[in-house]
């Protein structure tokens, strides 16, 4: 697994990545550690927060001119990349209904389409520097 960051879903995003990218584990093997990873941080995920829309991050609105709990939350948003992922991730590991293999396959496609949305960083709270 990589280095704790302070997101924990770009943790978890990077930590399936290298698994999956491990040609010497079996999808077995691969599936297990998935299931430790998505343990091991699951409290952090629920509390970690994102902006509401990415139109709130601090290109857009000066920082003391708005109420920054009402543009940041912690709550699930399935239009955040972030949470669609943790969201379709959980579905796929807990999925009964779908094999091993098919399980690595739509893990994988989950992981290209979370790399190929556009500006998933834009959700992201981030302290810039001041100006001075």
């Amino acid at each position: 697994m990589y280095k704790q960051s302070k997101n924990p879903y770009l943790f978890l995003i990077k930590s399936i990545k290298k698994v999956h990218q491990n040609a010497s584990l079996t999808v077995e093997g691969k599936l297990a550690i998935y299931k430790k990873i998505l343990t091991s941080l699951e409290s952090e995920l629920k509390v970690y927060k994102f902006y509401r829309h990415p139109a709130f991050n601090n290109n857009w609105y000066v920082k003391d001119s708005i109420n920054k709990n009402s543009i940041i939350d912690s709550k699930l948003n399935l239009k955040n990349p972030w949470h669609l992922f943790l969201d379709n991730f959980k579905k796929i590991m807990n999925s009964s209904l779908l094999t091993k293999e098919t399980k690595d396959k739509n893990l994988a496609i989950e992981l290209s389409w979370f790399y190929n949305t556009p500006r998933v960083e834009d959700w992201i709270i981030n302290n810039p520097k001041r100006k001075n």
